[in-house]
């Protein structure tokens, strides 16, 4: 049996802190209260009143880049009205609000659920003001509102680091809910692998802490089981771990060269140590010249290792893009997200400035692909058939940390696959065509490939199309997940197109 202990070894002084936390969100959100207004028909004076945070409607001049997701292809809203909750009691009243109301409710940490469930067009519960990060000896505190670029920088000013993903603006709360893969997955585990802590605001109002002695169920739900399901997490703790120099590496060729890249990067993948990550990617850019494969990846060890391991694709003739490089941990933080800095990240606009469009799906992959497999993964990108849509099929290496850990230990349980393909399509929304035919074109991809693949798929590229989402994101632990729901949402109250259901 594969375990999983996580223990936050430093334990708060909680009234102290949450008067710290909400003392500093407030201080963000200093603003004149909205006092009158309507929220799907109601008055929402009452609520406005209620609450330390901001509560705003449209016509603020926030209003527009509040309610703007990251996808605009998957866009609900606009919400009726937006509360910048400053704690766990402004989300507790909120919930009791649209309640008593019967007003649709959901949180939006980042914004970039693939699907757009953090978006609605009842209230949207902000966590963006409760973003602080502090750390207690190896125990991070992480605000459920902080990004991912915020949580990095602030732990790296200690030398530690959360193993977590490369788009800097990302939430950590939906991120470490549903999983979360990082380049330090395969050395350290899935983000929620880290989770050893979480305060929750369930719905009937009430406030819970979740942990491996305190709610337990809740808390094992909680790692894995995707963000929306059994409540609203304000805040976490993570097990840290110290941040290592590391070597970073990039692989460019012309597409001709794929499948003896794609082999190459499976063998790669097959003995090499946990403390090297490396992604392969098949692009096809738009009309924009000819397709290209690369290999991007993160050594935590020196450069002239790194080389030596890498050297089977460097070998690969036609390079046209070859940098290896040694960097501190946070420096190769701002490489794998594509900025010089934290507040070159923090700008990364949200919905891009009202061109980001994008159509997402996802397979985990068991053993190496074939040759059938190589040249249909290939073909398809080769001969992808939409100008003007961008296709990328990126690999990401599994195994290592991620899979040391039973299936059952925690809600993830994918912790027996080689490597996750994920399916991306981008296009611009103005062309009222371009959604319905990425769909169907990056669909059409996916079950091409279908047949190599496990079945499963990854719950945090939620893909409102995913074929017997249940299983595909759940398998063996759907069941337990389900008794879970029940027991700390029996009204359901907490429910989307693809959320876990309550047992009737």
């Amino acid at each position: 049996m594969r375990g999983l202990t996580t223990v936050c070894s430093v334990e708060l002084d909680r009234r102290r802190f949450l008067r710290t936390s909400a003392a500093a969100a407030a201080s963000v959100v200093a603003a004149p209260h909205v006092l009158s207004g309507c929220a799907d028909g109601q008055d929402v004076a009452a609520l406005a009143d209620s609450v330390t945070g901001r509560l705003i409607l449209p016509g603020d001049p926030a209003f527009e880049w509040a309610a703007t997701p990251h996808n605009l292809a998957t866009n609900s809203g606009p919400p009726s009205a937006i509360l910048f909750a400053a704690d766990a009691d402004d989300v507790s009243r909120a919930l009791s609000y649209a309640r008593d109301n019967n007003i649709p409710l959901v949180a939006r940490g980042g914004g970039h659920s693939y699907a757009g469930y953090s978006t609605t067009p009842g209230l949207q519960v902000s966590l963006a003001a409760m973003s602080d990060v502090s750390l207690f000896g190896d125990v991070a505190t992480v605000g459920a509102g902080a990004v991912l670029v915020t949580v990095y920088e602030q732990l790296a000013q200690s030398g530690r680091l959360l193993p977590a993903g490369s788009c800097p603006t990302v939430g950590i709360a939906g991120f470490a809910l549903g999983g979360g893969f990082g380049f330090e997955s395969r050395q350290y585990g899935m983000l929620s692998d880290r989770m050893c802590r979480a305060t929750v605001v369930l719905a009937d109002g009430s406030v819970v802490e979740a942990t491996d002695s305190s709610e337990p169920d809740l808390f094992w739900a909680l790692r894995g089981g995707g963000g929306g399901n059994f409540g609203i997490v304000t805040e976490f703790g993570f097990e840290t771990s110290g941040a290592a120099d590391v070597s970073v590496f990039q692989l460019i060729w012309n597409f001709d060269r794929a499948i003896d890249v794609f082999a190459a990067w499976q063998d790669l993948i097959a003995t090499m140590p946990s403390e090297l990550t490396p992604i392969l990617k098949l692009i096809n850019g738009a009309g924009s010249g000819s397709p290209t494969v690369q290999v991007v990846g993160q050594f935590v060890g020196s450069e002239a290792e790194l080389r030596d391991l890498i050297q089977p694709l460097a070998a690969i003739p036609d390079l046209t893009t070859q940098s290896v490089d040694a960097l501190s941990w946070i420096e190769s933080v701002y490489f794998q997200a594509g900025c010089t800095g934290i507040q070159q990240c923090q700008r990364e606009p949200v919905g891009k400035a009202g061109s980001g469009h994008a159509y997402y799906k996802s397979a985990f992959t068991r053993e190496p692909y074939g040759n059938d497999a190589l040249e249909t993964a290939i073909d398809a990108v080769a001969n992808w058939p939409l100008a003007g849509v961008t296709c990328v099929l990126e690999f990401d290496s599994y195994g290592g940390a991620i899979n040391d850990v039973d299936p059952t230990a925690t809600a993830f349980v994918h912790r027996d696959e080689l490597f996750l393909c994920q399916y991306q399509a981008y296009f611009s929304g103005d062309d009222p065509f371009a959604a319905t035919s990425a769909r169907a074109a990056l669909t059409d991809v996916w079950e091409r490939l279908a047949p190599y693949n496990s079945g499963f798929s990854y719950q945090n590229y939620i893909d409102p199309l995913q074929d017997n989402w249940q299983q595909a994101y759940y398998g063996e632990n759907l069941d337990r997940l389900i008794d879970v729901k029940t027991q700390y949402d029996p009204t359901n109250f907490f429910s989307f197109a693809q959320s876990i259901p309550v047992r009737a």
